[in-house]
């Protein structure tokens, strides 16, 4: 027997711009409640994710966007039932997985000097068909595969609210990574072991949302360095890819990425795909 229905509104309303770029959101929950009196197997049922739905339009007035979700429980009947709201949104945020790469490193041969007998003072390079003694060759190049921990932690849910991100859909976040890989190149005949080490801030625009599945794209930059045992490299790293994430509730996801990636320096680039898996944790 429908009992009652709970119907929570918010609407946010930004300070006042001017005509045109003004932004309002509204949000509405509906929780119903349903009660019985015959026997079931448990005491308590309920939907295991809300039905969402969203709207977004852009007026002469400026941009409204609106999102409403359904939530239904049915419970054995009790003399003073209180409602199950469903919980806002988590405000913070973090990710741990590990990331695997398979990596171009190119360098020209002008920045390579062996010198038998003294300390080399190098910037990272790979190995490839070239020959030290080929005086027409000028390059180096080879993939090595780079694979080590990602950190990622979340500083705004939605960059829409702000002033000079109001273009961006909304929901769009912003996060701060950090990522270290490992990994072994060879150059000129030299072995050598190579870590890459890169930090910055990623934007994740949302694509697709169905709880608990959401699809996204995501764009990062920020500075990077190349150590090896020839000598370090510092540069400038930038990717692009697609993630999904998946909620196992509890505020724990399950986080999936595929991405390319490129870093330069003064006179060395590297280039390549990798895969991300980990897990999203909030609060």
């Amino acid at each position: 027997m429908l009992d009652s229905i709970l119907v929570v509104g918010l609407i946010l309303v930004q300070d006042c711009p001017p005509p045109g770029e003004r932004r309002i959101h509204t949000e509405v929950h509906v929780f119903i409640s349903e009660e019985f009196d015959e026997e079931w197997d448990h005491e308590h049922y309920q939907q295991a994710w809300p039905v969402v739905h969203s709207l977004e339009r852009d007026g002469p007035q400026g941009k409204t966007s609106g999102r409403i979700s359904y939530f239904t429980a049915c419970r054995f009947r009790t003399e003073d039932p209180e409602p199950r709201l469903t919980p806002p949104s988590p405000s913070l945020g973090a990710s741990l997985g590990g990331t695997c790469t398979w990596r171009r490193i190119d360098v020209p041969r002008k920045m390579v000097t062996v010198v038998t007998g003294l300390p080399r003072s190098d910037p990272p390079v790979t190995k490839s068909g070239f020959s030290p003694d080929d005086p027409g060759a000028v390059r180096d190049s080879d993939r090595p595969v780079l694979y080590g921990p990602d950190l990622n932690l979340v500083l705004s849910r939605d960059v829409s609210e702000w002033g000079p991100a109001r273009w961006l859909p909304e929901s769009t976040a912003l996060h701060l990574y950090g990522r270290a890989l490992f990994g072994r190149f060879e150059v000129y005949g030299i072995d050598s072991d190579l870590e890459h080490y890169s930090a910055g801030l990623r934007l994740a625009v949302p694509l697709f949302e169905r709880p608990p599945f959401a699809l996204g794209a995501e764009a990062s930059s920020g500075p990077g360095l190349m150590r090896t045992d020839l000598g370090d490299a510092a540069g400038l790293e930038s990717g692009v890819g697609m993630h999904a994430v998946v909620s196992l509730g509890g505020g724990l996801s399950l986080r999936c990425a595929a991405s390319a990636s490129l870093f330069v320096s003064e006179d060395l680039f590297s280039w390549g795909p990798g895969a991300h898996v980990g897990f999203d944790l909030s609060w």
